[in-house]
């Protein structure tokens, strides 16, 4: 007569089967009877199993961390929007770029050479960008466009781009899965660099 027996398979995972083997086999083969030892574990395994296995999406469904290819990419285009939000006169650009509660400060300089201190919100900086270069006279090709990452870590990074307007130093963040650029500190071109 034969029975349900369990088994080491060679993954070291235990497994019931359904094998049905003859007394006659049962009798030459004892470490495939089953004993209670072995049915206590099979139970535990049993009772484990949706503990310890998980079943993970493949395919396009499946999320993988980002690497600091992609993440330096996504930092970079957050740069980017910002300036091409102002050469393009372009808000959505800056909307999706800054976050809210952006925190701008900086130095701009007169035409005598003074320079002056300015603050900028988020609204602000919207406004100005639809504004700026509407014309499209500020801006050219040969205009600076010079982004450098600083550093990128997995939430926070650090950038600086020049400009035709003067070189800006980024504070952002990943806020809900995107890069924002929540601080902003500039100034304009230093004389030497005009």
């Amino acid at each position: 007569m034969g029975g349900r027996y369990l088994y080491q398979s060679a993954t070291g995972l235990a497994i019931a089967s359904n094998i049905f083997l003859p007394d006659a086999l049962d009798r030459r083969l004892p470490h495939l009877t089953p004993n209670p030892e072995s049915m206590r574990l099979l139970l535990l395994t049993l009772l484990l199993s949706p503990f310890v296995v998980t079943a993970q999406p493949s395919g396009d469904l499946a999320e993988s961390p980002p690497t600091a290819h992609s993440t330096e990419a996504a930092v970079h285009a957050a740069v980017e929007d910002y300036l091409l939000g102002f050469y393009n006169a372009e808000p959505e650009r800056l909307e999706r770029s800054l976050h809210s509660e952006l925190h701008k400060v900086g130095y701009w300089r007169d035409p005598e050479g003074a320079y002056h201190y300015s603050t900028m919100s988020f609204q602000q900086a919207l406004e100005l960008a639809a504004g700026w270069n509407a014309d499209g006279s500020r801006v050219n090709d040969e205009s600076p466009r010079e982004i450098e990452l600083l550093e990128v870590n997995d939430r926070t990074a650090i950038a600086k781009l020049t400009a035709i307007w003067g070189i800006d130093y980024f504070h952002l963040g990943q806020y809900d899965g995107e890069w924002k650029i929540i601080n902003v500190i500039w100034q304009s071109l230093p004389p030497s660099r005009n």
